[in-house]
């Protein structure tokens, strides 16, 4: 029941989202082209922490994403910070730190964008090519209020943002893509107190997700 009251309202959340969220353009010239809610299941990870499950699970994630095309043709993603919601596995949320939680929900966007045909998968061909990645954009620094299902994140500075690069290829099974993050730009010193970094240093990391 506290699932479904949080599904309504977040339902809710989107309608109003999408009339009055204004995303903040990850590039110079960049064209807003529409968004898109992501519901995702989490689970614990046998190797520690937190990861996304294919199928229900003991936690759900929720927000909504922004899509955008570059002048260049290239779609880029940004997550609405303000609209991340949690629903059950209060401990497994209160035990991950919010760069976890970020990278969980921007490796989803990609791979939804590309389900949703906001962009292309990439043949195995070009899988190799980084300036072929998909950008996934978030506030770079935010700060994390309450606990459990009712932890929100409240952006430090709306215009400063980090990203994730990501392969999506077409080599993935049951019709997903296959996504890979490659890199990121993360590691920024977070100003002030309170404020947590949402993307990790930069480099490699994160695999598929199973």
């Amino acid at each position: 029941m506290r699932k479904l009251l949080l599904v309504l309202s977040f339902a809710l959340l989107i309608s109003a989202s999408l009339s009055a969220q204004t995303f903040v353009s990850p590039s110079s010239g960049a064209t807003f082209i529409g968004s898109f809610p992501l519901h995702i299941w989490v689970e614990s990870d046998p190797n520690g922490g937190i990861r996304e499950s294919k199928k229900p699970a003991v936690g759900d994630t929720y927000t909504l994403v922004g899509s955008f095309r570059t002048s260049g043709g290239r779609t880029e993603y940004v997550i609405c910070t303000d609209s991340i919601r949690f629903a059950g596995a209060d401990s497994l949320i209160n035990a991950s730190p919010t760069a976890a939680l970020y990278e969980i929900i921007a490796h989803a966007a990609a791979e939804r964008g590309n389900v949703l045909g906001f962009s292309p998968c990439l043949p195995s061909d070009q899988c190799g090519d980084n300036t072929l990645a998909t950008k996934v954009y978030a506030e770079a620094c935010v700060q994390r209020i309450g606990v459990g299902s009712m932890t929100r994140f409240i952006p430090c500075d709306r215009y400063v943002l980090s990203n994730r690069g990501f392969m999506v290829c077409c080599s993935g099974v049951e019709g997903a893509p296959n996504v890979i993050r490659i890199l990121s730009n993360g590691g920024l010193s977070c100003p002030g107190s309170g404020c947590d970094a949402t993307c990790p240093p930069s480099g490699g990391g994160g695999g598929q997700i199973n």
